[in-house]
């Protein structure tokens, strides 16, 4: 014990070397401090990702190869295998957003609002001929609750309907995802009112789940694999 007490007597003789004594103290937990604040603020960016990406996501996207497809009382009866919370029929497609002499390219997504809120946790109460927009394409479009928004979408490959169709909405809400692209790209119609449009009748192209327990998938592989072999067979 004495001779560290010699050493550091040695050390802290002269105001020099006093002052390099603290300054490496000082550099050592200044960086310290920068390691622990980058680990914070890693993890609160990855909690904030995933919750940004489970909103309009959900759990899991089941689609078909086949582009557009019914559900049925066999696929319901697959889906009971991973034992969903919530699904939510939706079609999916893409367009043009116009107001006031801006345009953007959007992805329009049809929903039911209750379902769809409830696999997504998105808050999204829409009315007939209504439409609720991103954050950031309200921002970029200078769009407020209450305004018109236009959408141009195509018709489909015949020379008689190859022309767009273009159809007003009002601006019914807005909606924060909490990821940018999705807030500047993502805009929200009823079902029935994108399905009028598209000519798809009750088909949808896409189908939003939620699970009870989403860490299940992180720890059985197996379970997944079996979930996806049942959903692909009852989809093709």
């Amino acid at each position: 014990m004495n001779s560290y007490l010699s050493i550091l007597k040695v050390v802290l003789h002269g105001r020099s070397a006093v002052k390099i004594l603290l300054a490496t103290v000082m550099s050592f937990a200044f960086s310290i401090s920068v390691i622990l604040c980058t680990f914070g603020l890693m993890d609160g960016f990855d909690h904030l990702l995933k919750s940004g990406l489970r909103h309009s996501s959900g759990d899991i996207l089941v689609t078909s190869k086949r582009g557009f497809f019914s559900i049925d009382s066999l696929m319901l009866k697959s889906f009971d295998t991973i034992s969903p919370k919530a699904i939510a029929p939706v079609i999916q497609t893409e367009a043009f957003a116009l107001h006031q002499g801006q345009s953007k390219g959007v992805l329009v997504r049809g929903i039911e609002s209750d379902n769809f809120s409830e696999a997504t946790g998105l808050k999204i109460n829409l009315t007939e001929d209504e439409i609720f927009i991103g954050k950031e394409l309200a921002k970029q479009l200078n769009i407020n609750v209450g305004d018109k928004l236009a959408l141009t979408m195509g018709r489909g490959h015949e020379s008689s309907d190859a022309l767009p169709s273009v159809r007003l909405f009002k601006v019914g809400g807005i909606v924060e995802h909490g990821i940018y692209q999705k807030d500047l790209r993502f805009v929200y119609l009823r079902r029935q009112d994108l399905a009028t449009l598209m000519n798809v009748g009750e088909r949808v192209n896409l189908v939003i789940l939620a699970i009870q327990n989403p860490k299940i998938f992180n720890e059985d592989l197996s379970f997944i694999e079996n979930s996806r072999q049942t959903l692909r067979h009852e989809l093709d």
